[in-house]
């Protein structure tokens, strides 16, 4: 027990420790190294979080990886306001660190559609290849770059609140340098990195899932103002990554069924279809998942059932139509015989 006391580890130990890497291009490159401080850690807490959108599957039909923000998350984030979030957004766009597709309004879904933003990659040159071996303590040289890690006095510590200390106010601090180099942690902007502003960490992403899967698993208990049966609800569920995105799989079949029902100016009762909407449904799902090929999982959803649908719609006349056929001949047939 003396042992685990004296060399165990524990939660704050473990929570200390966390850290971001930063990556030194935003202090070297020439191109990149005059962007404004937030913009830089704006950047580095970005590409932290890469792995959450794998987690969530935001990659889009190229294979190229998104982020999924609100305004409040940056702000929190961030710790800044909403104008400071605008203008740090901008600066990346304007350095060609980041790339915003903007969503706006679907009139179709009737919803609005959260703009996707895409991290890219810095345009590097030979000169750039600082990593190496000769510059890993990248001590202050001749041409008066400031310190950035000092072995002993400089090094980034961390204090008892457990925040990463990028610089100590005072000797830690990377000043600003006689050759106009922008400072790197002058904590002037209010931007503390600390996991408490982490707003989409690891721990709260795996409460979120768990949350999401809770729903998921009662969404067919639920769907009470739906022709769908709890079959089919059940596999919307097993497919969705959210509760979300079962309600808009649902919705979509809704909308296919009403478009089909207004261009033929027919109705058709939902329950007389289950077995075709269900075969339907696991079909378009394994191409979806099967195949990468697909540009638009949402637009193949929506076409196969709208196609369903119209054929539903046919095979009604034709059976109204043979129905009337006979009516007609029987009648003729009595009429003849009279």
């Amino acid at each position: 027990m003396t042992n685990i006391k004296e060399r165990g580890y524990s939660y704050q130990n473990s929570y200390s420790e966390l850290f971001w890497k930063f990556p030194q291009f935003l202090l070297k490159n020439k191109k990149y190294k005059s962007m404004k401080d937030s913009s830089k850690i704006a950047y580095m807490l970005f590409k932290d979080k890469i792995s959450l959108a794998l987690t969530n599957n935001w990659i889009d039909e190229d294979g190229m990886i998104y982020l999924i923000f609100q305004q409040k998350d940056l702000m929190e984030m961030l710790n800044c306001y909403q104008g400071k979030v605008k203008s740090t957004l901008d600066e990346l766009e304007k350095y060609g660190l980041l790339e915003v597709l903007r969503g706006g309004f679907d009139a179709k879904a009737g919803k609005n559609i959260a703009n996707k933003y895409y991290l890219l990659q810095p345009e590097l040159e030979k000169e750039d290849l600082y990593l190496s071996t000769n510059t890993t303590d990248e001590t202050l040289d001749k041409t008066g770059y400031a310190e950035i890690a000092h072995r002993e006095t400089n090094a980034e510590t961390l204090d008892n609140s457990g925040y990463a200390e990028i610089a100590r106010r005072k000797k830690m601090s990377e000043t600003l340098d006689k050759t106009g180099y922008a400072e790197i942690a002058q904590v002037k902007d209010n931007i503390y990195i600390n996991n408490s502003l982490d707003t989409l960490d690891t721990k709260d992403t795996n409460n979120e899932q768990m949350r999401q899967r809770t729903l998921l698993d009662q969404f067919h208990e639920v769907q009470e103002q739906t022709f769908l049966n709890k079959s089919s609800l059940k596999y919307i569920a097993l497919f969705s990554n959210t509760i979300q995105e079962a309600h808009e799989k649902v919705g979509t079949i809704i909308r296919a069924k009403n478009k089909a029902e207004k261009e033929y100016n027919t109705v058709l009762l939902g329950e007389d279809y289950q077995e075709e909407i269900e075969k339907c449904l696991r079909r378009v799902q394994h191409k979806i998942t099967t195949d990468s090929t697909i540009k638009s999982p949402q637009g193949l959803f929506y076409k196969s059932f709208y196609n369903l649908f119209v054929e539903c719609v046919l095979e009604k006349e034709n059976i109204k139509n043979r129905n009337n056929s006979k009516n007609s001949e029987i009648t003729l047939h009595n009429w003849i015989e009279n």
